[in-house]
């Protein structure tokens, strides 16, 4: 009996188990159909994680991002125990695009329930201090200031970026821990080509580009216009300067020479006293004559202040004297006519201001005689050959500039050496008289060749 017992016993709890069992699995396929006939919706703004390597829209992007520092940072995150964060702007080249980003990920954290944003007062205080929030780096100093004034335990930081590569952009965000300074993680999404959030940025950036280079090339076309008004201008003021400069040159070109020449013609007045070894003073008497002179000359000009002057003259002299001869003669008169060639070789000191020209010269001459000496008395001629000495010249002359050169005045003294002299038949020679001269003259110079270097005269 007690072992039938025992095994009837064995029999029954066995029997409860497998009923048991059966429940159980009559459940479990309940609780499947039921899931497979009413699964459960989740929440728009919590879509499960995609691959980070596809392109995604730029706001499912954000999503993404926040459910990955989320879930990261709740591992780390003690029971009770709170993770303020605190998000900064999101650099990229559109600044309201970049506002869009930190507010959209601002609200994600908000809704997350996971993370407590930080007041976004404080976090506006350090948002312009992050300046290498894409190298993950902060200076030590700066993050304990950030963590005291936002009482933030992590930053996010990040960037929105254009691939060069594939045209498309990329989304990083930087997650670091205030107190350790380090980056704690970097996820990266890519955002599809032509996204929605971002095209009007693209298209405003087009359009931005457009008018700056329309603005640029009508800034070029003005600068173009500017520039060539200058060159004008500057062409302008160039020619009047040219102008300007040619007639000061041709005001002052007569004094830019090297070599001149002039001519002039006057009146010179000759005295002449007749000599007392061959005349006897107290029978004889001499009157002067008034000659005409005509000159011409070469000037070669060494510096404005200095000239050597070369001059040929061309002089008639009429030299009248009477006496008382002896008887039967009685009275007498007789002349002795010349013309000769001056050739005086004179040094010129001399100054041009403005139009007007003097100068003070000296010198000595060498004369020419071109034929005999005629000689005259009483009705009968005779000839003889003469010789008329060195002599010496000084004076001055003063004038204006006429025309392309200088009308003048010359005014000069001259005196013979010695004696002009005579050699009778016998070829006796007989001194005649010395000769003194003064002549007036009205001549015009003209200068012929222009110097090289000329600045002594501008």
């Amino acid at each position: 009996m007690p072992f039938f017992y025992r095994k009837k016993q064995k029999t029954v709890w066995f029997a409860r188990f497998l009923l048991c069992g059966l429940a159980v699995c009559a459940l479990g396929l309940v609780g499947c159909t039921t899931t497979d006939s009413a699964p459960v919706e989740t929440s728009p703004l919590r879509r499960s994680r995609q691959n980070t390597a596809d392109p995604l829209p730029l706001r499912q992007a954000i999503y993404s991002i926040v459910e990955e520092i989320e879930e990261t940072l709740k591992e780390k995150k003690q029971p009770g125990e709170e993770l303020p964060i605190a998000v900064l702007r999101i650099d990229s080249s559109w600044n309201e695009l970049s506002d869009w980003i930190s507010d959209e990920l601002e609200a994600e954290f908000s809704n997350g329930g996971v993370l407590r944003l930080v007041d976004k007062k404080n976090t506006d205080i350090v948002r312009g201090e992050l300046t290498e929030q894409n190298s993950g780096y902060v200076s030590e100093e700066l993050v304990q200031r950030m963590g005291q004034e936002t009482g933030a335990k992590y930053i996010v930081s990040g960037v929105l970026f254009e691939e060069s590569a594939t045209s498309s952009f990329c989304l990083r965000i930087y997650l670091t821990a205030i107190e350790s300074n380090i980056r704690e993680m970097t996820p990266t999404r890519y955002v599809i080509k032509g996204d929605t959030q971002i095209q009007p940025y693209l298209e405003r950036e087009q359009q931005q580009k457009e008018l700056a280079a329309q603005r640029q090339q009508e800034e070029q076309e003005r600068m173009k216009q500017a520039e060539d008004q200058r060159k004008i201008e500057e062409a302008r003021q160039a020619q009047l300067r040219e102008e300007a400069r040619e007639r000061e040159l041709a005001r002052v070109s007569w004094k830019r020479k090297w070599l001149y020449f002039g001519a002039r013609g006057g009146f010179s007045y000759r005295h002449y006293q007749m000599s007392k070894d061959d005349f006897d003073p107290e029978t004889t008497e001499t009157e002067s004559g008034f000659p005409y002179e005509i000159a011409a000359h070469l000037a070669l000009q060494f510096s404005p202040l200095l000239a050597l002057q070369v001059e040929g003259i061309y002089t008639y002299d009429t030299v009248e004297y009477s006496g008382i001869s002896g008887p039967p003669s009685g009275s007498f008169r007789a002349s002795f006519d010349s013309s000769s060639i001056m050739i005086p070789v004179l040094l010129k000191i001399q100054g041009r201001p403005d139009i007007f020209k003097f100068s003070l010269f000296a010198g000595g001459y060498y004369v020419y005689h071109r034929d005999k000496m005629k000689y005259e008395i009483g009705g009968s001629r005779a000839e003889y050959d003469y010789k008329v000495p060195f002599g010496f010249v000084g004076g001055i002359d003063a004038g204006f500039k006429v025309g392309p050169g200088v009308l003048f005045l010359d005014a000069r003294f001259a005196i013979d050496a010695g004696k002009t002299s005579i050699q009778d038949s016998g070829g006796k020679s007989l001194a005649l008289y010395d000769r003194m001269m003064g002549s007036f003259t009205v001549g015009y110079e003209l200068g012929l060749f222009e110097k090289s270097d000329s600045r002594d005269y501008d």
